[in-house]
């Protein structure tokens, strides 16, 4: 068994390392001043000596400031990887994508940056959330399938413009769901997308209000040349 601890000595040693790093040090700079701090720190906060260390050095700023700055730098990791897909990863052969957005929004899920990317990405959570509907059903085969119809789809597309004054990602389910809606009763070619456009607008009362809000055609052509996406 271990001689024990004089904790005012340890206090004091504590305090010097403090003072001489300006804070807890790096591992690099002291790996068993870091190790020391932390172990106190995390395990014996509730002496009021401790206590004392954290607020005189202000050890709990300093932790919400770098885990402030951890969860900045994960956004734009997370934003790169959405914009490349334009649409939420998923399937096997976007595992590792796929595993790295979801534990992020997982885990912050509160944040209002966070919450406007899995809006406009159209996250299950952020569907079910504006639709009252999931977004997949599973399939007989074990597969999840869409579930998004163009009533949804349309509710869904509003909800995000309103709120952010732009359209969901081009490659989600919402923004196929409206393409396959409108294609399949009025196919056209590519030279004639402008004339389409013009025809829906006054005839559709989805363009037409989307209009209205302020989408411009440049935003609308969108619905006209998606991508079917990855099921």
């Amino acid at each position: 068994m271990g001689r024990p601890v004089d904790f005012e000595k340890k206090i004091e040693e504590l305090r010097g390392y403090l003072i001489k790093y300006n804070g807890i040090p790096k591992q690099t700079e002291n790996h068993a001043a870091h190790k020391n701090l932390k172990y106190y720190i995390n395990n014996h906060s509730d002496k009021p000596e401790i206590k004392a260390l954290i607020e005189e050095f202000h050890l709990d700023e300093v932790k919400q400031t770098r885990s402030k700055a951890h969860a900045e730098r994960r956004i734009e990791e997370i934003k790169e990887i959405l914009e490349r897909y334009q649409r939420i990863p998923k399937g096997e052969n976007e595992k590792k994508d796929y595993q790295t957005v979801y534990y992020f929004f997982n885990h912050y899920k509160d944040d209002p940056e966070v919450i406007k990317m899995m809006d406009i990405y159209t996250h299950p959570d952020s569907f079910y959330k504006v639709t009252g509907r999931p977004l997949y059903t599973n399939h007989y085969s074990g597969r999840n399938r869409p579930n998004c119809n163009f009533e949804s789809a349309y509710k869904y597309i509003k909800y995000v413009y309103e709120r952010y004054n732009v359209l969901p990602a081009r490659r989600t389910l919402v923004i196929y769901a409206v393409w396959k809606h409108f294609r399949r009763k009025y196919p056209f070619k590519d030279e004639e997308k402008y004339q389409a456009l013009e025809m829906y607008k006054s005839m559709f009362p989805f363009f037409r209000e989307m209009s209205e809000l302020g989408c411009a055609d440049e935003e609308l052509f969108q619905f006209m040349t998606i991508e079917k996406p990855t099921e």
